[in-house]
C-alpha cells in the first residue's frame, strides 16, 4: 500500500506541475533560450565574424525566432523557415518599444510580453544593445512566440495518461512482488516458531536475499539448537537424578519394610509407621519425576480400554477412609452404568485421586462433594 501510495504521489505530483507551473517555467526557459542565442549573436558581431549571416540565420531557422539587426547602415531581418500567424512586419512597432526601453534602462537587455490580440497565442519581444568596435550603437531585436507551449501542455497531458497508467501498473506488480518476497519468509518462519514452541526444536528457519531476514533466520536457527541442547540435558538430568534415587529408595523401603515385621517397642514402632508413610510418599514423587523424563523423551504412554465408572468407584472405594476422616460427603452422580475410554489406568486412577483429594482439602467442614 505504501509502494503503491508512492507512485499514485508521484504521478500527482507531476500533474499538479504541469497544470499550475507549466506556463511559467516555458516562459523562464524561453527567455534563458533568448538570452543565450542574443549572447551568442553579439560575440559573433562585436568580433566580425565572415559567417555571421549564416549564423544567425541558421539560429532563427532551429530555435524559430525572428531576428533583427537594426544599425545605422539599415535593418537586417532573419526569419524563421515555417510558416507564422503574424509577418515579422507587425513586430515593427515593438521595435520602438524596444529601443526605447533600451535607451532608458541602464541594462543592456530588455524583454516583455506581446499581446497579438489572439487567445493563447503571446509572444516574447526582446531587444538588447551591441556595442561594435568602432563605437556605433546597434540593436538586437529577437521575437519568440510563446503559443507552443498551450499544444505542448496538451501533449503532455495525454502523453501523461499513459505514463500514469504504466506507472500505477508497474508501483502495483512491484509493491505484489517485493510484498510477497518479504512476507512469505516471515510466515514460513512464524510456522517454525510456532512448531518450535511446541517442542520441536528440529525445525529450520529459511531466509531469503534480504540481509535483515537471513539474519533474523540463522539467530533463530542458533537459538533452536540452544534449546535443543539445553532441552536433552533436562531430559538427561531428570531421567539420571529419578534412576539414581530409585535405587537407594527401593533398599529404604525394604529395610522399613523389615523393621515393621520385628518386634519393637511402641514409640519406635510408631517411627517405622512414619518411616513406611513418607517412604511411600517419597517414592511416588520418585515414580512422577521418573514418569516425567519418560514422557519427556517422547515415549508413549501404554493405552487400553477401561470403564471409567469402575475406575471412580475404585478410587472412591480406595480413599473412603480419608473421606470419612475429613467430614465430608461424597456422592457419585451418574445418569450411565458404563463409561467406555482409552486410555492408561494407572495413570488415570491418579489424576482422579487428585481431583477428589484436593475437593476435600480445600472444601470447608460439612461440604457435599459430587462426582
Amino acid at each position: 500500500m505504501y509502494f503503491m501510495a508512492f507512485g499514485l504521489g508521484v504521478v500527482a505530483l507531476i500533474w499538479f506541475l504541469q497544470s499550475f507551473f507549466m506556463n511559467n517555467y516555458y516562459e523562464q526557459m524561453k527567455i534563458g533560450e533568448v538570452t543565450r542565442v542574443a549572447t551568442s549573436i553579439s560575440h559573433s558581431f562585436q568580433k566580425g565574424a565572415d559567417d555571421l549571416t549564416e549564423e544567425i540565420q541558421e539560429l532563427s531557422i532551429i530555435n524559430d525566432f525572428y531576428v533583427m539587426i537594426e544599425s545605422s547602415n539599415g535593418i537586417l531581418l532573419f526569419s524563421p523557415g515555417s510558416d507564422v500567424t503574424r509577418p515579422v512586419q507587425d513586430y515593427l512597432d515593438e521595435t520602438f518599444k524596444l529601443k526605447k526601453l533600451l535607451n532608458e534602462s541602464s541594462t543592456s537587455d530588455v524583454s516583455f510580453r506581446m499581446d497579438t490580440g489572439l487567445e493563447n497565442y503571446e509572444t516574447l519581444a526582446y531587444g538588447r544593445r551591441i556595442t561594435p568596435v568602432d563605437g556605433e550603437e546597434v540593436y538586437l531585436y529577437i521575437f519568440s512566440p510563446l503559443y507552443p507551449v498551450s499544444s505542448t501542455i496538451s501533449i503532455l497531458r495525454h502523453q501523461l495518461n499513459y505514463v500514469a497508467a504504466v506507472t500505477i501498473l508497474l508501483a502495483f506488480i512491484l509493491s505484489v512482488y517485493f510484498a510477497q518476497r518479504i512476507s512469505r519468509p516471515i510466515d514460513n518462519m512464524t510456522k517454525s516458531a510456532r512448531e518450535m514452541s511446541k517442542g520441536n526444536y528440529q525445525v529450520k528457519f529459511e531466509g531469503n536475499s534480504y540481509s535483515e531476514i537471513n539474519n533474523l533466520a540463522d539467530t533463530l536457527n542458533t537459538a533452536a539448537y540452544e534449546l535443543a541442547m539445553a532441552d536433552n540435558r533436562k531430559k538427561d538430568l531428570i531421567a539420571n537424578v529419578s534412576h539414581d534415587l530409585k535405587t537407594p529408595l527401593t533398599s529404604i523401603i525394604s529395610y522399613v519394610d523389615l523393621l515393621s515385621k520385628e518386634e519393637l517397642p511402641a514409640v519406635a514402632s510408631d517411627y517405622v509407621k512414619i518411616l513406611i508413610d513418607k517412604s511411600d510418599r517419597l517414592k511416588s514423587i520418585v515414580s512422577d519425576v521418573f514418569d516425567l523424563a519418560k514422557a519427556a523423551s517422547g515415549e508413549e504412554i501404554e493405552m487400553e480400554s477401561l470403564d471409567g465408572m469402575i475406575l471412580v468407584n475404585q478410587v472412591l472405594s480406595d480413599m473412603d477412609d480419608v473421606i470419612k476422616a475429613s467430614g465430608r460427603e461424597i456422592k457419585l452422580k451418574a445418569d450411565i452404568e458404563t463409561a467406555p475410554i482409552t486410555g492408561n489406568g494407572q495413570k488415570l486412577y491418579r489424576v482422579f485421586q487428585n481431583v477428589i483429594g484436593n475437593a476435600l482439602k480445600y472444601s470447608m467442614p460439612g461440604t457435599r462433594i459430587f462426582v
